[in-house]
C-alpha cells in the first residue's frame, strides 16, 4: 500500500505554518560523524537530513531544496544526533526513518529507539506501484499518537515485531547479527 498525504493549504502567516506543518526529520542511515545543526524556517516543512555519509546528506539536501514548500533545516550524521534533534520536534512533527534494506531488518531497531524516548512508531511498507518503483520501508516516529493514528497512515501501517531481548542501539553499540533477515 502506498502512503500519500494530501497537501495542506498554504499557510498565510508564520503561526499558521507552524500550526499546520510541524517539522520532519529524515533519517537514512546511522553512522558516527561530525555534528549537525538546525535553523529556523517559517512557512515550510522543515527537514533535517541524517546520514553517516556526507555525500549522501548533500545529495538529499540538493533534492529536497529543489522542492517547493520544503526547507532543509539542518543535518545529523548519527543516530544520537538525530535523537538529540528529535527532542526539539514540534508536537505535530514526525521523524521519518528510511530503513529499506534487503539484508537487515531495521524496523524493530527504530521502534525500540522510539519507545526508549517515549515516542510512538509506525512502519510503512511499500512494494512500489510498478516495475520501475522499488520497495521502500519507512518508520514514522512522533510524540503525537493521534497523528500516527490518522486513517491514511493507519491504513498503510504494518505491524512491528518487537524484540525486547535486543539491546538498544546507540552510536556506541549495534549488533548486525541480530537484525539479519533470515
Amino acid at each position: 500500500m502506498t502512503l500519500s498525504l494530501a497537501p495542506t493549504p498554504a499557510p498565510t502567516t508564520s503561526a499558521e505554518a507552524h500550526e499546520q506543518l510541524g517539522e520532519l526529520i529524515f533519517l537514512n542511515r546511522n553512522a558516527d560523524a561530525r555534528a549537525g545543526h538546525t535553523a529556523s524556517v517559517s512557512g515550510t516543512i522543515r527537514v533535517v537530513v541524517a546520514d553517516g555519509q556526507a555525500l549522501v546528506r548533500a545529495g538529499f539536501r540538493v533534492l529536497l531544496e529543489g522542492e517547493q514548500g520544503i526547507a532543509v533545516a539542518g543535518e545529523a550524521a548519527s543516530g544520537e544526533e538525530t535523537v538529540a534533534l528529535a527532542r526539539h520536534i514540534k508536537p505535530d512533527g514526525v521523524i521519518a526513518f528510511h530503513v529499506t534494506n534487503r539484508y537487515l531488518d531495521l524496523v524493530p531497531v527504530v521502534a525500540a529507539l522510539a519507545a526508549a524516548h517515549d515516542m510512538q512508531a509506525v512502519w510503512i511498507h511499500d512494494e512500489g506501484e510498478d516495475a520501475l518503483a522499488s520497495r521502500s520501508d519507512w518508520v514514522l516516529v512522533s510524540n503525537n499518537r493521534k497523528l500516527l493514528e490518522q486513517p491514511r497512515i493507519a491504513e498503510a501501517a504494518s505491524e512491528i515485531t518487537a524484540h525486547p531481548e535486543w539491546r538498544l542501539w546507540t552510536d556506541d553499540f549495534n549488533n548486525l547479527f541480530q537484525v539479519l533477515r533470515r
